[in-house]
């Protein structure tokens, strides 16, 4: 499992949120749908309109354990006030756990989820520091065995 660590400053997200369950892993399909939906969503244009270097940011946050459910935000840095009904994450300065993934979208990144999750905790002397995970999508055809995105993990020694 290839990763890199570093350390980032604070970075504030604006985008749309969507409650997600992780029971019987629907989440594999409900994250894809709310990519395919936010497409369709006449906001996500203003959203699109705001995109910094990173490209779009998937966020997964407010995690809870017991009821199997977090909360998935589609959102881009906020360079300015976004018009219409988004929601503002402040993600403070952190280390990162960055891993790549190289393929189609959702396949290739949910294949390197499941590296992470059944791996990289238990391999390594890193915690996870309660932050949310960041999935940074730059521009390009999610569609391509080539695109290439990340997910960054928040992490302590």
């Amino acid at each position: 499992m290839d990763y890199r660590i570093e350390s980032k400053s604070s970075l504030i997200i604006q985008g749309l949120s969507r409650r997600i369950s992780t029971e019987n892993d629907v989440n594999l399909i409900e994250v894809p749908n709310f990519w395919n939906d936010f497409e369709h969503m006449p906001i996500s244009k203003s959203i699109v309109e705001h995109i910094g270097p990173l490209g779009l940011i998937g966020v997964c946050y407010n995690n809870c354990k017991v009821g199997l459910q977090y909360d998935y935000m589609i959102g881009v840095e906020a360079n300015k006030e976004i018009d219409g009904n988004t929601k503002t994450l402040e993600i403070p300065s952190s280390t990162w756990a960055i891993f790549t993934a190289q393929g189609k979208i959702p396949e290739s990144i949910q294949l390197v989820w499941k590296e992470i999750l059944d791996d990289f905790f238990v391999k390594t002397r890193y915690r996870h520091s309660r932050l949310p995970e960041l999935e940074i999508y730059p521009e390009g055809d999610t569609n391509s065995k080539n695109y290439t995105c990340e997910i960054w993990i928040p992490i302590v020694d």
